[in-house]
């Protein structure tokens, strides 16, 4: 996995984590702006934790890749 030591990787989560919940604040406005009947749940539970996960991963890895791309390699 990766080290929590390092700064930037902590840093990249704490950002992931921000992203993450504006992230769920604005899929939960959209749900409740649409209405009962509009809204499919499965979707919107798809899209919030996709959202949650891509948003969380994708700065970690954004950081972390450099590292773990030149450790495959070595």
């Amino acid at each position: 996995m990766f080290k929590l030591q390092d700064e930037t990787t902590v840093s990249a989560l704490c950002v992931g984590i921000v992203a993450a919940v504006v992230w769920g604040i604005g899929v939960s406005l959209y749900g409740f702006y649409l209405g009962p009947q509009e809204i499919s749940w499965t979707v919107w539970g798809a899209r919030l934790l996709g959202g949650i996960l891509a948003c969380v991963a994708a700065p970690v890895v954004f950081v972390r890749g450099k590292d773990w791309i030149l450790g495959l390699r070595g």
